[in-house]
């Protein structure tokens, strides 16, 4: 399952690049909230672990619903790299599962940039992913809600699934279909019928996951794109 096996040495580096500059180890449990929009950036969290949702506050989202899912790899607090020394988070990221971090002090990490080119090619292809990750969701809200649907869970099987050897992929637990609802801004009843339209999604009992074939969705989405 080399889908599987690529993300994991990808995190591994990825730790190795923090683990150089002394971070905290931190933990935060299910649904415990790690920052706020608006309060003190204090500096920048690496997931090393566990699922986070982010959220962004109005005009973007009405009611701070979650419009992307962070997982290990992934960074939180790339506001403190803003101009104009951006003192305050601008979204809020609450943990979705057990969740462990690595967190380096604002001016530590701002020198560590400075003095680390591995560190500052990673930050800035994170904080590149995080802008067009936004642009996806707001590029996906004017489509009809299985388009949205799909390109969503591609996406999700893309950046967390875990792969089978029959080649379908489940998705983590803590995706489920109200989470769903709010990444792809779709009511319960447009969901269903999303859900219904596209090909090869199940629910897993034993497992509490999703199951997606990404080869079926993403032939699915290609046979709706104008010729």
């Amino acid at each position: 399952m080399p889908q599987n096996a690529d993300r994991t040495k990808t995190r591994r580096q990825h730790d190795s690049l923090f683990a150089q500059h002394d971070p905290l180890r931190v933990r935060y449990a299910r649904s415990e909230l790690i920052c706020q929009e608006g309060s003190y950036a204090a500096g920048m969290y690496v997931i090393e672990s566990g699922l986070v949702s982010e959220s962004m506050p109005p005009p973007i989202s009405s009611d701070n619903k979650p419009y992307k899912i962070l997982g290990p790899g992934e960074l939180i607090g790339v506001e403190i790299l803003l101009l104009g020394d951006s003192e305050r988070h601008i979204t809020s990221c609450r943990a979705l599962v057990d969740t462990e971090l690595s967190f380096v002090e604002r001016s530590s990490f701002m020198s560590a940039l400075e003095a680390d080119a591995q560190l500052c090619r990673f930050v800035l292809g994170s904080v590149s992913a995080k802008s067009f990750a936004l642009a996806s969701s707001l590029c996906r809200s004017g489509s009809a809600p299985a388009e949205r649907l799909c390109a969503l869970l591609l996406e999700l099987a893309d950046a967390h699934g875990e792969r089978s050897e029959c080649g379908d992929t489940t998705l983590p637990h803590a995706i489920t279909r109200n989470l769903l609802c709010a990444l792809a801004s779709l009511s319960s009843s447009q969901l269903k019928a999303a859900w219904d339209a596209l090909p090869s999604l199940r629910e897993k009992p034993e497992c509490g996951g999703i199951a997606v074939s990404a080869r079926e969705l993403a032939g699915w989405q290609q046979a709706r794109r104008p010729s």
